[in-house]
């Protein structure tokens, strides 16, 4: 005798009303595409893991950022243009545009974190904010020193997942081999203003292995999407709860 409990999914849905591209793609980014183990940013500098992505975050020193250069962000081997990311390869099925700066891929073993700091000025308040991205394999979005979004983010180099209170290091993994093929929207600041004023978006995108021969990062903020539930939590439901499968048996 087994009792049975059904329910239906909550689904959600976004309408782009007028997509306005508060940052583009292809604007232009200050950079760290860190090459070997004597180059990891928080030996480089104690504090790095704690400030990297606030807005008045030193550049310069001790760590050396490169830029500001256009996205798309890519890793080629050492004289080479092949980016191995399907999106940003023209004669790929899955082409969308293609990189605007190829960093170098560094030796098997040290392929990890890069760092990406954009910043930008409004002189309107926005309010139905979304993220548009690519990255492989996964990511970290803050905007002004707030952790804003992660995507496919992130486990130990152990592959113990971190929770989504607790912060990600340079050594940190992506969740699973990241999609190199389709950029993914998702809403930001929800029921927040954007207010008139100078800001910094800033994100760190994690490899699945160390080993990894791609990377691939490309994003833009919209304005205009408007993120309304399907289901609301005070949605009335149907439910059923017997003694007896209410299939007769058939219940796959």
């Amino acid at each position: 005798m087994r009792t049975i409990l059904c329910c239906v999914a909550c689904f959600f849905a976004a309408k782009v009303v007028s997509a306005a591209d508060v940052v583009p793609f292809g604007s232009s980014w200050h950079y760290l595409n860190p090459q070997t183990a004597a180059e990891i940013p928080g030996v480089v500098d104690v504090n790095f893991d704690a400030n990297w992505f606030k807005p008045n975050f030193n550049l310069s020193a001790p760590n050396q950022w490169s830029g500001p250069s256009p996205g798309p962000f890519a890793r080629v081997d050492e004289g080479s243009t092949d980016n191995r990311i399907s999106a940003f390869t023209p004669d790929n099925s899955a082409f969308v545009r293609e990189p605007g700066t190829l960093m170098l891929l560094p030796a098997s073993g040290d392929r990890l974190t890069t760092y990406y700091r954009h910043e930008f000025t409004t002189t309107s308040s926005f309010t139905d904010l979304a993220i548009e991205y690519l990255a492989d394999d996964g990511v970290e979005f803050f905007l002004d020193g707030i952790p804003i979004l992660r995507g496919n983010c992130c486990q130990t180099s152990d592959r113990t997942p971190i929770a989504a209170e607790d912060p990600v290091g340079f050594s940190d993994l992506a969740l699973r081999t990241g999609d190199e093929r389709d950029y993914t929207t998702q809403p930001i600041l929800i029921g927040q203003v954007l207010a008139p004023g100078t800001h910094v978006l800033a994100a760190a995108v994690y490899q699945d292995r160390p080993t990894s021969n791609d990377l691939g990062f490309s994003a833009r903020i919209l304005d205009g999407y408007i993120y309304r539930p399907l289901v609301e939590s005070t949605s009335e439901w149907s439910y059923y709860i017997g003694f007896d499968e209410p299939s007769g048996g058939n219940l796959d």
